[in-house]
């Protein structure tokens, strides 16, 4: 694509090139930990992570947070100071720590000692019928959250916004889809929008949402 690739690397800026004049950084390159620079023009520096992290209730007390490595051991545990919180989608956050959809009603910070900070409170919203499901974080440092018939930026210092709204009833024309979980490209800002009986759309901030698959709850395919 034309546009501004000063260092000669292949990559312009317009195409997530985060340093011009380092050839040495561009979005093809692979993250070098300890050396302050986000090598990989991902939004994140020096991360080196390989395993995942879960939620973990204990019917006694807080829940844990459990980081497993790919070898299966386990490499961290975080407790949650706060015994209400019950995290269930988990997702990890630019600015550190992990942000969660607590019971399908707040979206949530956690931080790396386990203090939980909520950042969204939907359990008595009248715009929000149907719950919180999935969350995912954007490279801009929000994070959205889903309903079944909306989307919602959530930011850190508490305010929600809605970015998107759809039709759920089956039987209307302009029926969309059953939002349900949501995935981040880190690179380009864009959501991809996972929807009960198969439906996906995607979102970005310049062209707004965009219904790729409506499904079909009478002839499910099989696929969430």
């Amino acid at each position: 694509d034309v546009g501004t690739d000063n260092d000669g690397d292949g990559f312009t800026v317009e195409e997530g090139d985060c340093d011009d004049d380092n050839i040495y950084v561009n979005p093809a390159r692979d993250e070098e930990p300890d050396n302050d620079i986000d090598d990989d023009c991902d939004g994140r520096v020096d991360e080196d992570w390989n395993g995942v992290t879960v939620t973990y209730f204990n019917d006694d007390g807080a829940a844990d947070l459990w980081t497993i490595d790919s070898l299966g051991n386990l490499t961290d545990e975080i407790t949650l100071t706060d015994t209400e919180t019950q995290p269930l989608w988990l997702v990890h956050h630019q600015d550190g720590g992990y942000v969660a959809n607590t019971g399908y009603s707040a979206v949530v910070h956690i931080d790396d000692a386990g203090t939980v900070t909520t950042w969204a409170d939907y359990s008595k919203s009248k715009d929000v019928k149907y719950g919180i499901y999935g969350i995912c974080a954007h490279p801009n440092g929000y994070v959205i959250a889903m309903a079944i018939d909306s989307m919602w930026r959530v930011a850190s210092d508490g305010t929600s916004e809605l970015l998107a709204s759809w039709s759920v009833d089956t039987k209307a024309k302009d029926f969309a889809l059953y939002g349900y979980s949501c995935a981040a490209d880190l690179m380009t800002g864009e959501i991809g929008i996972f929807g009960y009986y198969g439906g996906f759309a995607v979102w970005t901030e310049d062209e707004g949402f965009d219904v790729l698959k409506s499904p079909d709850p009478k002839n499910w395919d099989g696929i969430l």
